[in-house]
Parts: C-alpha cells; structure tokens; sequence
C-alpha cells in the first residue's frame, strides 16, 4: 500500500512538473507578444519557420533591417509581428531568444544602445528605433527625430505592459490566430489607405463606422505580387450579418473585362452580379458615391446599373478631386433606360451639357468634368472620362495586366487588382513604400474575396 501510494505522488509530482514546464513555456513564448498595444488597428503575422527561400530572407532581411538573421538573437521559430498602433505607428515585434548576439549585432554594425526604463533603445536606422529588453524586440517607424523621444517613451511603455494590456486579450489578435497561413492580417478598414478601400468595402452598411468594419486576409507573394485572400466581417454582429449578407449577390467572375484593365491604371474591381441586387451595395458606398457625385446630378446612373446582369468592371486610373476618373463596362440585360436619355439632356445641372456622339452614345461635360458612355449592339455598357477611354473600356488594353493575374480572377466571387508601378499618386506611393521593407518590390496587389 505504501508503495502504491508512493507511486501516485511520484506520477502526481511528475505530472504537475509537466503542467508547469508547459506553461512557462508558453508564458515565455507569449510573452513577447504582449509588447503588441491592445489597441492597434492593424495586425499581420509571419510565420518565418513556414517561408522558404528567397521569401524567408527577404523577410527578415527587410523586417528586422539586419543582413544576418540566423545569428541575429531572434527566436525564428515564433511568429514575428507587423501592427499599427493607436497613434498611426507602424510597428515590428519579435521575439528574443538570445539578447547577448541581438547586442552583438548591433555592436558589429556601430549601433549603441542605451538604457531608459528598464528597456534598451537603439536607433537601427535614419528612421526606426529598436527597443527590447531580454525577450522582446519592438522595431517602431518610419520616425523624425524630432519624434523620437515620444515613440521611445510609448515602446518603453508596450515592453513592460502586462498581458491585461496588450493584443493577446483583444478580438483582433483571436481572428488573426485563427487564419492558418504564413501571412496573415486583420485590420480595421479606416487602418487602409482610404482611396485604396473605395472599392473594396463595397457591401459595407452606410452608417458603419470604419473601426467597426475590418478585413482578415491570408497573403502571399509571388512574382513582386502581394495576393491577398480576405473578407470584410465585423465583431458588431449586426453589421457581420449585413457584411455576410452583401456577399451573397456575388457570382464567378468569367473574365470579359480582366484584359480591358491598363497597368498603368491605379485600380479596378471586378464582379459578375445583377444589378438591382447590386446597387444598394454602390449607393451605401460613400467613397464611390463621391466620385459619382457629378455624374449622377446629369445622368441616371442607377437606372444604368439596373440594367446589369453578368460581368461589370469599374476601373479608376487615378484620384483627381477636380474632375471624375472611373470607367466603367458591363453585360447588360436590357437597354430600356435609352429612352430617358432625352430627359436627362432637359435636366442637365445649369452649366452642364448632355449630347450624343455616336449611336446610343453620349457624353456629358460641365466645364470641370467629362463623361462619355454609350452601348454597344451586343448590351455591352462602356464608358469613361474621354471618348477613347469609354471606348477603350470594353476591349482589351494593348499594356493590360498580366496573364497571370487574369488566369487568378476568372472563377472568384469579386476581385480588386490595385498596381503599384507607373502609377503617379501620393497615396500609392506611400502604400507601395509601406509594403516594401515589409514584401520587397511589389509591383500589384490583388485581393479576392474568399
């Protein structure tokens, strides 16, 4: 009986020793993660252990700003963090498994750190400043130096913050947690560059704000392009139900419109749908309704819409605040809203001007802004904000994006393709410098939904 008993408390202590290796394991694994501020609005994750080649060096090449990674101090078998704090910093978080080689290399590149708050702080570049303490590496940037000494105070802030206080508690780190992909992110939509989200938050409710709209995606590169499998969804299930129900008026896409679309063109979107069903999807997109804004005072563009049923892309070559950019070309089903045409002439805005310029073609111009549509024999809408580029809308472009990128889209619910090359606009500019340290040369985004 004493041996038996003996034997329980031995296979008991054994048990409870193991119970207590494993959670301080975890602790110590999670701990860095608690760096991360509870509140960011972005967070992706990478999953170095699971990216080969010449992605898991340019990886950790461009995140951690350091040539060799291997004998870095960074623990490579846990995930490594990129976030947007509540502030609009952009931020890097990983973990350290050996702080004497993180100092090392630091000391071999001339870089010194100093001590503040029980983290050490260094400024790894013109730009970023690392801090860390024995565990955890936050890398915060792009900064000026005049910012320095605030961002240095809020990460030695984020490194000593208890769990309580960080992502690990927060909805936005359980729904990163749950995408099963080496590149994964949730970010609230206001996070996004907001012309880039015009029309991809299509389908959002009129009155949601943008931090109860998010978007979770899975991505990976390919050939200097950022693919981007993703939805828009919501922690306000109210407005989840909309989202998933916005969704639904999506059908494959056959790709009549997928060679009509320029590289030099900053975005576009394709659908295949029916376009009552449609359009209350267009009207509660305010991005897109301010774009349409002059159009629709001339023209009856929602009567157009429901004319639609099959493929329809709307492309944006750039953003111009002084005149309308978009084309748009569609499958329609019928022509019936030719007969208001004559109506609309009547009541163009004072200073407007609607007239024809081919057979069941017109085009609008107000002094600040042209328009030109019209329709083909075969029920094909084309339009745009020059003759050629409404003509040019419905056939293939001689510069149009790549084969590839056509083979991916034909076949999914809705895609958005935004090109980061030979495009002159500030936002894109700094969307495309954001993603370099983090992808290397990206040349085109595409985003399908899931």
């Amino acid at each position: 009986m004493i041996q038996e008993e003996n034997m329980r408390q031995t296979i008991r202590h054994l048990f409870l020793s193991f119970i207590s290796l494993v959670f301080l394991a975890s602790c110590s694994q999670s701990e860095y993660r608690q760096s991360i501020p509870r509140e960011c609005s972005a967070l992706a994750s990478f999953d170095v252990s699971q990216l080969s080649g010449t992605n898991n060096k340019l990886l950790l090449k461009t995140l951690l700003h350091i040539n060799n990674a291997d004998e870095s101090g960074i623990d490579l078998t846990q995930k490594i963090y990129l976030f947007e704090s509540p502030d609009g910093n952009i931020g890097i978080c990983a973990r350290i498994s050996n702080v004497d080689k993180w100092e090392k290399i630091l000391s071999k590149s001339g870089i010194v750190s100093k001590t503040f708050r029980d983290a050490h702080f260094a400024q790894v570049n013109t730009s970023w400043i690392a801090g860390y303490t024995d565990n955890s590496l936050l890398l915060m940037g792009p900064i000026t130096p005049a910012n320095q000494p605030e961002i240095r105070n809020k990460m030695a802030e984020y490194l000593q913050q208890k769990e309580d206080n960080s992502v690990l508690v927060s909805p936005i780190y359980a729904k990163l947690d749950s995408i099963n992909s080496p590149m994964a992110m949730v970010a609230q939509v206001q996070a996004l560059p907001e012309q880039l989200t015009t029309l991809m938050t299509i389908g959002s409710p009129k009155d949601a704000d943008g931090t109860d709209v998010l978007l979770s995606a899975d991505m990976h590169v390919d050939h200097h392009c950022l693919l981007v499998n993703g939805k828009l969804f919501s922690f306000n299930q109210t407005i989840n139900n909309e989202l998933k129900k916005s969704m639904e008026v999506y059908r494959p896409i056959k790709g009549d419109y997928l060679p009509s679309m320029s590289r030099k063109a900053l975005l576009g979107i394709f659908v295949n749908v029916n376009g009552k069903s449609y359009l209350p999807l267009l009207q509660n997109s305010k991005g897109l309704q301010a774009i349409l804004v002059g159009i629709n005072q001339a023209i009856d563009f929602d009567n157009i819409v429901k004319s639609v049923d099959g493929d329809m892309a709307i492309v944006i070559p750039s953003f111009n605040t002084n005149q309308v950019q978009m084309s748009m070309a569609a499958k329609l089903a019928h022509t019936h809203w030719l007969k208001d045409v004559n109506y609309w002439k009547q009541s163009v805005p004072k200073g407007g001007r609607l007239t024809n310029w081919g057979k069941n073609a017109f085009s609008y111009a107000d002094g600040k802004q042209a328009f030109y549509f019209g329709v083909t024999d075969d029920k094909q809408f084309y339009s745009g904000n020059s003759r050629e580029a409404a003509l040019a809308s419905i056939h293939p472009a001689p510069d149009a994006i790549s084969q590839d990128v056509q083979t991916q889209l034909k076949g999914e619910k809705m895609a958005m393709v935004i090109n980061l090359q030979n495009v002159e606009n500030k936002t894109v500019n700094m969307f495309s410098s954001l993603l370099k340290p983090v992808f290397g040369d990206i040349n085109t985004v595409v985003y399908k939904l899931k």
